[in-house]
Parts: structure tokens; sequence; C-alpha cells
């Protein structure tokens, strides 16, 4: 008799929150690209909807994000600023004050 074997339906798009999910206790030695992720999720922005405000390609994000590439000060100043997050936050791994940028 045949043994009949279910196939398992993986949802990579679960699969890969789960695996990378950003927490503030791991946030203050991890690269520039993992805080990128941490603010973004927590403004509940995509990657796509980041990449417009800041007037970057989707994959740029991802890049960064990942790893992969790492943003200069001046791409990081913009993508503070889409955030709403202090610049320091994002290129400092020792910054441990205030996230959210003052109200001016």
């Amino acid at each position: 008799m045949k043994s009949e074997k279910k196939a398992k339906t993986i949802n990579t798009e679960d699969s890969r929150k789960d695996s990378y999910s950003p927490t503030l206790v791991n946030l203050p030695e991890a690269h520039p690209g993992y805080r990128i992720r941490f603010y973004r999720l927590r403004a509940g922005k995509t990657q796509k909807e980041l990449a417009d405000q800041c007037g970057f390609n989707e994959s740029t994000i991802r890049n960064y994000e990942l790893g992969n590439r790492t943003p200069k000060n001046d791409v990081l100043d913009k993508i503070a600023d889409a955030l709403d997050v202090d610049p320091h936050a994002l290129y400092d791994p020792s910054f441990t004050t205030e996230y959210r940028r003052a109200a001016d």
C-alpha cells in the first residue's frame, strides 16, 4: 500500500517575518538595516511605502534591511525623516534615548 504524503504548504512571507523579527532588545548591536526594519515595522510601513517616501527603489530598502548594502549617513537621514525617528537611532548603536523626534 502506498503511503500518502500530505504536501506541506509553507507561507514564505510569514516564515521570513518570524526569522527576522527585530526587537528592541537586540537593536543596539544590530546593523543599520536591522534598525531601519525595526522602525519601519514600528511605523506600520511596507518597504515600498518607505522607499517611495524616500525616493528610492523598494529593492534598495530591502538590501539595506538584509545587510547586503550599508546606507550612507545622508541616506539614513532621509529614512529617519520618513520614519519620524531621530537619525542617531539608525546609525548610532549606542543611541538609547527617546526614539521619536521631538516636535518642532
